[in-house]
């Protein structure tokens, strides 16, 4: 695949991510969980920044590809900083809202008034976050707390590789009499256990140990998935289909090391 198809297809997912996210973020608002409300409604902030950022590229530049990788990536790290600390320092009077508002405004000092503007006119309303609780720091630390299940992080890691195992065992006896739908359940759930493994460790070596990436890549994740219309009456066939779409979720670089992680069950 050339660089500059790849570029096309990921400005592609960008778009589409941002319409997944921004749905998911309305969900949880409406269900009252306010830090995933906010890692989803930035989760579509980043994804319009970057298909902005690319279309302005593509016009300018030669070479819109390169140059599109690297002040794209270069701002969405600094700005996911920005977000995960302010998430972390959140006050009792911080509310969701305020903390996405704050955040945009960073986005937009970081252009010229031109792109800050285009910006502008695309950011969703947030109106719909004006219902959930205020973002403070004890609720991203129990927000923490529950996706690991009360665990400490290494033991959380472990303890879904050994479920991962013990499904993919359980998957294997399934075949043995003939079940291929125990199989095909077993294996899928087990898939899910070490992807969210993948997840969190990935979100602590790059900074993120509030785990707020985990939750806008496990929605992209969870919908993509949901869209699958059905699975192959065939076991390799359906954990292939699962993994892959699990995969492509992450995007090529990340998907790629899932799939390898995955090769090593």
């Amino acid at each position: 695949m050339g660089h500059r198809q790849a570029a096309e297809e990921f400005y592609s997912r960008c778009v589409v991510n941002a319409h997944v996210l921004d749905a998911a973020a309305r969900q949880h608002a409406r269900s009252g969980e306010s830090v995933k409300a906010v890692a989803a409604a930035w989760g579509t902030d980043v994804n319009i920044l970057q298909a902005v950022v690319w279309e302005r590229i593509l016009v300018a530049s030669r070479s819109p590809q390169r140059h599109y990788f690297q002040a794209a990536e270069a701002v969405v790290r600094a700005l996911n900083d920005d977000l995960v600390h302010a998430a972390a320092d959140a006050s009792s009077d911080s509310s969701p809202v305020e903390v996405l508002r704050a955040a945009r405004s960073t986005v937009e000092a970081a252009f010229d008034s031109a792109l800050a503007a285009d910006m502008q006119s695309r950011w969703p309303d947030l109106s719909y976050l004006d219902a959930v609780g205020g973002l403070t720091a004890e609720a991203v630390a129990a927000e923490r707390d529950a996706r690991l299940d009360g665990l400490p992080l290494g033991q959380f890691v472990a303890q879904r590789r050994r479920d991962a195992d013990a499904l993919l065992l359980e998957a294997q006896a399934c075949r043995i009499r003939n079940d291929l739908t125990g199989a095909i359940g077993a294996a899928y759930a087990g898939d899910f256990k070490s992807f969210e493994a993948y997840l969190v460790e990935s979100a602590v070596a790059t900074g993120d140990r509030n785990l707020l990436t985990v939750s806008i890549r496990w929605d992209l994740a969870v919908h993509a998935v949901g869209e699958l219309s059905s699975l192959p009456d065939d076991f390799p066939a359906a954990v292939g289909l699962v993994r892959g779409t699990l995969a492509d979720s992450l995007g090529e670089t990340d998907g790629a090391r899932l799939l390898k992680a995955f090769a090593r069950r």
